[in-house]
């Protein structure tokens, strides 16, 4: 089936030409957080929600459509079981997947750069092979079904929009989202660009940042940090979900040691280059963020369900209904991280 064309229960969703689409059959969208290699700590979600698994795969409640928001691998030790239990769901109609930005990276990380013989989109620095050694060892042995999976990866939309529910990895951004390709109810990178979008200065590459890392911008008055490698850094992540943010604390997702400014103090306006989610869009989830603590919404639209479950956290998942139009806390489930 080529991109653009998702079967639900042996249903075709209609075509872009034919208008909007819903989750034909599904009356329940369950969206899950980033996964991270985490096997069994999705099974415990998976049985959370009430699918019941069988000698193929797991089977969720009737009517109800899974959607996972992308990074099913690295950091975790079982990609390899994670992704082919996402897939299995998603190829039998009972789920959709996008693309986080380590499916992406990972695809362009075994890329070959046309511009530079022998070396790769995704340049194969200690960092980037740092960063992918958990899921290649998790393959090991499995070298088709890697080159298989890469090739799903390859054909994962970039957010989708079903029943009145915003899915996306880390940003819903329509600037950026209006540069892909869109095939009915979900925004695709298409092939021949995977290699534009890796490709630093290109306005794909800023587009896939955008929603599949979010937006940054320069922290006030010199302001910086130094990341895990001792490189000083001038800009944060943005709070995009926040309309009215009060300080720079609500402004920027700010790591731990920031310096040159107080992240208590009033903020400014947002960067202009940042479009914030006005409160009359409809409502979104999304992951990337590593939150902590008790699951809840960002904003009565916009709800983050990535709590680092990698790292011992919980594994999120949000039940959202046709006709809803706010994020409603108590549809938050979730479970703790298991030890796989």
């Amino acid at each position: 089936m080529k991109p653009g064309t998702t079967r639900f229960k042996g249903e075709i969703l209609m075509s872009a030409e034919q208008g909007e689409c819903s989750a034909q059959g599904h009356r329940h969208i369950v969206a899950v957080g980033d996964l991270h290699g985490c096997y069994e700590t999705l099974c415990a979600l998976l049985e959370r929600i009430g699918c019941v698994q069988d000698a193929s795969r797991y089977h969720p409640p009737e009517s109800t459509l899974l959607v996972f928001l992308g990074d099913l691998i690295d950091r975790g030790p079982r990609s390899r079981e994670t992704v082919a239990t996402v897939r299995r769901m998603v190829e039998a109609g009972d789920a959709l997947c996008i693309a986080g930005n380590h499916e992406f990276n990972a695809v362009l990380y075994h890329t070959r750069d046309p511009e530079q013989p022998g070396e790769f989109v995704r340049r194969r620095t200690e960092k980037n092979r740092k960063q992918i050694a958990a899921t290649l060892a998790s393959y090991e042995g499995h070298a088709d079904q890697w080159a298989d999976d890469l090739a799903w990866f390859h054909s994962l939309p970039m957010a989708i929009e079903i029943d009145g529910l915003r899915c996306v990895h880390a940003c819903w951004d329509q600037d950026a989202l209006s540069l892909l390709q869109r095939h009915s109810n979900a925004w695709y990178l298409p092939e021949q660009q995977w290699t534009e979008a890796g490709t630093e200065g290109s306005p794909l590459f800023d587009a896939i940042e955008r929603i599949c890392k979010g937006p940054e911008a320069t922290m006030p008055d010199g302001g910086c940090y130094h990341d895990k490698d001792g490189n000083p850094r001038f800009k944060a992540r943005v709070a995009w979900w926040q309309l009215e943010p009060a300080t720079w604390a609500d402004r920027f997702r700010l790591p731990k040691g920031v310096q040159g400014f107080d992240p208590e103090a009033d903020c400014d306006a947002s960067p202009e280059s940042v479009r914030n989610y006005a409160p009359e869009e409809p409502p979104v989830v999304f992951g990337h963020y590593w939150l902590s603590g008790r699951p809840s919404p960002l904003s009565p639209n916009a709800a983050c369900l990535d709590y680092s479950a990698v790292l011992g956290g919980k594994l999120v998942a949000y039940h959202h209904e046709a006709g809803m139009q706010a994020i409603h806390p108590e549809r938050m489930l979730w479970v703790e991280a298991r030890t796989s």
